[in-house]
C-alpha cells in the first residue's frame, strides 16, 4: 500500500519527466521552419502538401509502435539497453518496423492517388512519382529515427528514467523534423535533379524493396515478429 508521501513523490517524478518530454515540442517549430523556408518543393507538383500529412500520420504510427514495445521490453527485459549484441526480440522488432515501414508507404502512396482521381477527381496526378518519393522519404528516414529512438530509450533507462514516459514525445517531435528533411530532399532530387535524380530514388527505394523481403522471409515464423505485423496492419 503506498503512503501518501510515496504517491506525492511518485506523482512529482512522473511529472518531472513528462515535463522534460513534452518540452522537445517546441521542436515542431522547427518542422514549420523547414517546410517555410523550401516552399519552392510545392510548386512541382499540385500532390506535394496535401500528401506531407499522410506521411507524417503513418511515420508518427510506426514510431509510436516502436516506442511503445521497446519501452515495455525494457522492463520486463525482454530487450537490453544497448546497441550492439541485443536479444533477438529486439531485432524482431527492428525487422517489423522496417517491413512496416515499406508496406505503410505502398498503401499510403496508392490510397493517396485513388482518394485524389476517383473521389476529388483530380487529373493529372502522377502515381509513379508518388509511389517512389513516398517509399524513398520513408526508407531514408528509418536509417536516422530508429537510431535515435533506441538511443534516447537505453539513456532514459540507463539513467532511471521511464521510457514509457520519456521516448515517444521526443522522438515523435524529432521524426518529424527528421521527415520533412528527407521529403524535401526526396523532391529536390526528382524534380530539380533530372534522371539522376530519379536513378537515386529509384535505387533507394530497391534497396529498401530488397531488405524488407529479405527481413520478411527470413521472420516469417517468429511469432513476436508475425504478431507485430498483424496487429499493425489491422490498425493500418
Amino acid at each position: 500500500m503506498m503512503t501518501y508521501q510515496t504517491k506525492i513523490v511518485s506523482f512529482l517524478k512522473n511529472f518531472g519527466q513528462s515535463i522534460l518530454s513534452l518540452s522537445f515540442n517546441l521542436m515542431g517549430l522547427l518542422t514549420g521552419t523547414i517546410l517555410a523556408l523550401n516552399q519552392n518543393v510545392f510548386s512541382y507538383a499540385t500532390w506535394i502538401l496535401p500528401l506531407f500529412p499522410s506521411i507524417l500520420s503513418i511515420r508518427g504510427a510506426i514510431g509510436g509502435i516502436f516506442c511503445a514495445q521497446m519501452s515495455t521490453a525494457l522492463h520486463v527485459g525482454t530487450i537490453t539497453p544497448k546497441f550492439r549484441k541485443n536479444t533477438i526480440q529486439f531485432y524482431h522488432l527492428f525487422h517489423s518496423v522496417v517491413v512496416l515501414t515499406f508496406i505503410s508507404s505502398m498503401t499510403v502512396g496508392f490510397t493517396f492517388y485513388l482518394f485524389n482521381t476517383l473521389v476529388l477527381r483530380i487529373a493529372n496526378i502522377d502515381l509513379i512519382a508518388i509511389m517512389i518519393v513516398v517509399i524513398s522519404t520513408m526508407g531514408l528516414s528509418i536509417l536516422f529515427i530508429t537510431p535515435i529512438a533506441l538511443l534516447i530509450s537505453i539513456i532514459a533507462f540507463k539513467k532511471g528514467l521511464d521510457p514509457d514516459v520519456i521516448t515517444y514525445p521526443i522522438i515523435s517531435t524529432i521524426a518529424d523534423v527528421i521527415v520533412i528533411m528527407c521529403y524535401v530532399l526526396m523532391l529536390n532530387l526528382y524534380f530539380a535533379m533530372g534522371p539522376q535524380g530519379h536513378y537515386v530514388l529509384l535505387l533507394i527505394d530497391l534497396l529498401f524493396l530488397t531488405i524488407s523481403m529479405f527481413y520478411l522471409s527470413k521472420d516469417l515464423r517468429a511469432p513476436y515478429f508475425t504478431k507485430t505485423i498483424r496487429e499493425f496492419l489491422i490498425t493500418l
